[in-house]
């Protein structure tokens, strides 16, 4: 998807930043580097998997893939960024360009997983499967940080 992004966008470098556990004081502080990395977007699936799976070296469990919490991706026209946290299963991607963008792309093209807008996601998803107490205070931390109502 990050490189479908980048290629939609023109973007030469695809960024990606650790942010729990932080990418300074968690990673450069145990590992003498911080998990921030900077993809060539015409590069190769295999070193971006390696990078993301494989470092750092010296401790396969701190891999960015297994223990990055929560993570962000941006094109460096910051045209398009992604924000993800693993606890909650939760994806935010922005888009700055062609609404077609938020029809075509998936984030699993096997499983289909279409995108949809928050708006939609806390009428039509999240007031289905949080209890009725927790999504009050679910949508209106979402109406807080992202200025939408459900």
């Amino acid at each position: 998807m990050f490189a479908r992004l980048a290629r939609e966008f023109g973007d030469p470098t695809v960024w990606f930043k650790s942010i729990e556990p932080d990418a300074q004081r968690y990673y450069l502080a145990n590992f003498g580097m911080a998990a921030e990395f900077a993809f060539p977007a015409a590069g190769k699936e295999e070193d971006y998997v390696a990078s993301m799976h494989k470092w750092p070296p010296t401790s396969g469990a701190d891999a960015v893939a297994y223990r990055s919490d929560v993570a962000a991706w941006a094109g460096t026209t910051e045209r398009w960024s992604c924000w993800g946290e693993r606890e909650s299963s939760l994806c935010v991607l922005r888009i700055s360009g062609p609404d077609r963008l938020r029809k075509e792309l998936v984030l699993l093209p096997d499983d289909y997983v279409p995108l949809v807008s928050l708006k939609g996601a806390l009428r039509d998803i999240a007031s289905k499967e949080i209890a009725v107490a927790d999504f009050e205070w679910f949508a209106q931390q979402m109406q807080r940080s992202y200025a939408v109502r459900a």
